[in-house]
């Protein structure tokens, strides 16, 4: 990902009323937010492009995309804001309306553990010596939640046991979806699946992803939510309207294709706990 000039991605000011937004978890699907929060703000916004369906930046990626003022706001997965939060403010995450019309209580999702419908696998134990899919390394839903869900209910924090290698190899993906077709082509095994982003694709891919099933024993449990965030070089009575036109935001139109039921404030104690839970999940070996 090429870094653009310092003008290109100015803060705004007086002469430049516009701000940048990058979404790596709904991409082009946000449109529809950033357009809603462009007419409150009163200023233009411009979505830049992100690789949709993946993880967010890495750690250095992040930090030069802000740094650089590239970008302004934007929306990534909570490990990746965790690892970049010195220069990053969270300000909403959104509450999930699950598939079944269940909404979340706060601003949180799941994942479940897919296999394949005729797999042989049928308990969490089946999967020892196989290949896991996963999207990228510093994703909660589809892979870092895998390890925390191990590190206290598989190993009981015992860290020597964790220590030892549990599947067979790790195929990066690159994407929930292609981990599911790696699945479905019998090129992997298994893989931990956000649960709105496995219903989406579903929905929007009628019989692609036919063939698959959800590991019972594996409860994952919920997380905090994927938060949007403004960079700090974002003067504060900015960042507190850039809140508010988030949470303003009520059009089920705009909300529903997302999973989305509304907005809701979050800071950086929100994510206290899974900073933690990461901090115990790091000696877990999966392969």
């Amino acid at each position: 990902m090429s870094i653009p000039t310092q003008n290109e991605g100015a803060a705004p000011t007086a002469k430049n009323r516009s701000l940048s937004y990058i979404d790596f978890i709904n991409g082009e699907s946000a449109t529809p937010v950033v357009r809603q929060v462009e007419e409150q703000l009163g200023m233009s916004i411009r979505i830049l492009p992100a690789q949709h369906d993946c993880s967010g930046p890495k750690e250095d990626q992040a930090i030069e995309i802000f740094n650089a003022k590239w970008a302004d706001c934007g929306r990534l997965w909570s490990p990746a804001y965790l690892r970049a939060k010195n220069i990053l403010v969270p300000l909403v995450a959104p509450v999930i309306r699950w598939p079944n019309g269940e909404v979340s209580e706060s601003p949180s999702y799941t994942s479940d553990m897919i296999v394949r419908e005729d797999s042989d696998i049928h308990c969490f134990e089946d999967l020892k010596g196989r290949v896991f899919a996963y999207n990228d390394d510093v994703s909660l839903s589809g892979y870092v939640c895998l390890k925390i869900w191990m590190y206290i209910n598989y190993y009981e924090h015992d860290d020597d046991a964790a220590r030892m290698p549990f599947f067979k190899t790790g195929l990066r993906s690159g994407g929930h979806s292609q981990s599911m077709l790696h699945i479905l082509n019998k090129q992997a095994d298994c893989a931990v699946i956000d649960r709105v982003t496995r219903t989406v694709l579903m929905r929007e891919n009628p019989g692609k992803f036919d063939g698959l099933r959800v590991l019972e024993d594996v409860i994952i449990g919920t997380f905090p939510g994927q938060p949007v965030c403004v960079a700090k070089h974002v003067p504060p009575e900015q960042r507190a309207n850039i809140q508010r036109a988030f949470l303003n935001i009520t059009d089920e139109r705009v909300l529903s294709p997302l999973q989305f039921l509304k907005y809701c404030p979050v800071d950086e104690h929100f994510y206290d706990d899974l900073e933690e839970w990461i901090r115990w999940s790091r000696c877990v070996r999966l392969y």
